[in-house]
């Protein structure tokens, strides 16, 4: 019984995390929603930095880049989430976005 308690404990902080990183990205697209792209941006890069391997907070982070005309930098993110293993749907949002 004792084991199942530590393993819960040890739970815990990767859950809070995690809703750390959504509640940021959700922040951000009211941001970008509002055109407050700077915002956006910083909020973006917070969930990153929490989970780098986010694909929403990665996409919207381009996004976000191609609306403050920073277009080098939303081209190479771009091209990065089309590299990896995705769906047909997601990868033709990413090639309408390019």
């Amino acid at each position: 019984m004792k084991g199942y308690v530590y393993i819960v404990l040890l739970m815990i902080p990767m859950l809070l995390q995690a809703q750390q990183v959504k509640r940021n990205i959700r922040k951000g697209n009211k941001e970008f929603i509002e055109e407050r792209y700077n915002e956006a941006e910083l909020l973006y890069r917070e969930a990153l930095d929490k989970e780098a391997e986010s694909r929403p907070a990665q996409y919207n982070l381009a996004n976000t880049l191609y609306k403050q005309d920073q277009y080098e930098p939303a081209t190479t993110k771009f091209e990065t989430l089309l590299s990896e293993d995705v769906d047909h749907e997601t990868l033709a949002k990413y090639y309408y976005n390019l």
